[in-house]
Parts: C-alpha cells; sequence; structure tokens
C-alpha cells in the first residue's frame, strides 16, 4: 500500500501534456497563401450527420458570403468538418474551429470537392467578426484545442494573435507582400 501511495504521489510530480492537436502555426500571410478563397460573412446554418460508412460525425456548415477577401467563392460556401453531434452522440476533433448559427466569421477556405471547402490551418483559419457600438470591427480568434509549433524546429510555440485584433489591421497582415 505504501508503495502505491508512492507512485501516485511521484506521478503527480510529472509533467502532463494537454490534449489537443498539434499544427504549425501560420501568419495571416502563410493563411492566406495556402487559401483558394477568403471570406467575411455570417452562418446561416449548421448540421451534424453520420458518414455513410456510420463510423464517423461530420458537421456541414454554410455561411452566407458577405465580403469576398479573395478567390470567387459564389454567395453563399458550405463547409465540411469532421465531429459534431447526433442525438446524444459527439464526436469533437481537438483544434477544429466551431461554428454557431447567426456568427459572424472570416474564414481562409481550401475546396475539399467542387462544392465544398474546409478551413485551412484548422482552427486558425477561423475567426470570429465581433463589433462593439463606435468602435471598427474586430478579429477574435479561438484555438481551443490547438498546439502549435515552429515549422521549423518542431518546438511549441504561442500563437501570434492571443486576443482580438482590428479585422483591418488582420487584412494588412493577410495582404502582406510575403502573401502574393
Amino acid at each position: 500500500m505504501r508503495s502505491l501511495a508512492l507512485v501516485v504521489a511521484l506521478t503527480g510530480l510529472l509533467p502532463t501534456v494537454a490534449a489537443g492537436t498539434t499544427a504549425e502555426r501560420l501568419s495571416p500571410a502563410e493563411l492566406a497563401t495556402r487559401s483558394r478563397a477568403i471570406v467575411e460573412g455570417t452562418v446561416v446554418s449548421r448540421q451534424s450527420q453520420w458518414a455513410p460508412d456510420g463510423k464517423r460525425i461530420y458537421t456541414r456548415v454554410r455561411i452566407r458570403v458577405d465580403a469576398v477577401w479573395k478567390g470567387a467563392p459564389g454567395e453563399e460556401v458550405e463547409l465540411v468538418l469532421p465531429g459534431g453531434t447526433v442525438g446524444e452522440l459527439a464526436q469533437l476533433v481537438q483544434g477544429m474551429p466551431q461554428f454557431s448559427e447567426a456568427e459572424r466569421v472570416l474564414v481562409f477556405l481550401e475546396p475539399t470537392s467542387a462544392a465544398a471547402y474546409r478551413v485551412v490551418g484548422l482552427a486558425q483559419g477561423k475567426f470570429r467578426v465581433v463589433e462593439v457600438a463606435g468602435q471598427e470591427k474586430l478579429a477574435v480568434p479561438d484555438l481551443q484545442g490547438l498546439l502549435l509549433v515552429d515549422p521549423e524546429s518542431r518546438a511549441p510555440v504561442e500563437p501570434l494573435f492571443a486576443g482580438p485584433l482590428p479585422l483591418e489591421k488582420l487584412r494588412e497582415l493577410v495582404f502582406a507582400p510575403e502573401s502574393r
């Protein structure tokens, strides 16, 4: 019994690793380079369903396009994302962007098929767009469940943006000379 208590006590001293998905940290310019479309819009629907094999859940998110920053995506875009909730069963994919109906967003997209897109860089490629009365629009990142690493060293790094930034500042960073 004494040795079990010692093992439990020592285990508490070991470093722990947070659960999540690991991805290379991407700058706004890198997100833009990897994207075929960048859109600002409003989520009009979100529907989760079983994949045809019955083993996975995926979610379809439709976004009404309010402004196009890059590409020619049309009036609406459909995203297909792994994970979601069907009935009482949920499958969560750490680091995958989450969307809510009526949410205003800026998303960096690449096509998965002729009719659907995925978000570039996992949650790094989605910003919530918030308008505060009397102030400029803000872009708010949500990197929950995403561990970012340096592309060269593969060492963990902090996000480039831990909090909101003016949407126009993000636009400047997206269209910086290295993204062309």
